[in-house]
């Protein structure tokens, strides 16, 4: 899907105004796949209810996500990192099993989280990128913001003479839109992607249900104060559940089937 988008989409996606349907647009379909990886990664996580059993899954993803680093794979790196923090809060006693239990793998999480913060506008993920050798593909959020700003942040023509065209803002568009390009001449001329389609893996990530929002913030919420044991920790109970809808628990137990870890 990155492969698919040519340089021309860039400016279309910059210039037209209004929602991309993935249906036409490359940059909305990887931005689509990008989305489901990342609320992909927060339900098989929130799906276990102890934060033992939170904190393997996580343990597992860093497993992952440390492929992905190798692989120069920082689109797919960037959504398992944002998953796994959005799986988690502030005190939350899963990290801190996480933690105790596998340190390296928290310091890697750490370092890929630093990698790709958005600090002095991700300059540690523009030099990681610079820097690349071989196949990589790159996080295209960064490469779309770059863009939009560029063009809500400098006219068209010259302000001093209308009848010229701001150059130096279209001269920005091609180097933005240069870096991805460059980046697909990468894929394009190395085997480090040669990789068999594997459908089972492709059923494995998109054709389970994932959790809605509503579900997700439900099952994220910390416990009462002073309930930190780990036997004594229950998510709290969507109202939908109470309810008598069980849609929400059966999709759950769907989850932990697929990674009975």
């Amino acid at each position: 899907m990155f492969l698919d988008i040519e340089p021309r989409h860039w400016l279309q996606y910059t210039f037209v105004p209004g929602k991309k349907e993935p249906q036409t647009d490359t940059i909305a379909r990887f931005n689509q796949i990008s989305n489901h990886l990342a609320d992909w990664v927060v339900s098989l996580i929130l799906c276990h209810d102890k934060p033992r059993a939170r904190a393997k899954q996580i343990e597992k993803f860093v497993d992952i996500a440390q492929k992905l680093r190798t692989l120069n794979n920082y689109s797919a790196l960037r959504a398992f990192v944002a998953g796994i923090n959005n799986a988690t809060f502030s005190g939350d006693i899963t990290m801190e099993i996480f933690k105790a239990k596998a340190p390296e793998h928290a310091k890697n999480l750490q370092s890929w989280d630093l990698l790709l913060q958005h600090i002095r506008s991700h300059r540690a993920y523009r030099m990681a990128l610079k820097n690349t050798k071989g196949a990589c593909i790159p996080a295209l959020e960064v490469h779309m913001s770059d863009l939009i700003r560029a063009h809500e942040g400098n006219p068209d023509v010259n302000i001093n003479d209308p009848g010229k065209v701001h150059w130096g803002k279209f001269n920005l568009f091609g180097k933005f839109i240069s870096t991805t390009t460059q980046c697909q001449r990468q894929c394009r001329t190395t085997n480090d992607y040669d990789f068999n389609e594997n459908t089972q893996i492709r059923n494995l990530i998109f054709r389970e249900t994932l959790m809605d929002d509503e579900m997700q913030k439900s099952r994220i919420a910390p416990p009462p104060d002073g309930d930190v044991l780990e036997d004594s920790y229950r998510p709290n109970v969507p109202p939908s559940i109470l309810r008598g809808n069980t849609h929400s628990t059966r999709d759950g137990a769907r989850l932990r089937r697929l990674f009975p870890w």
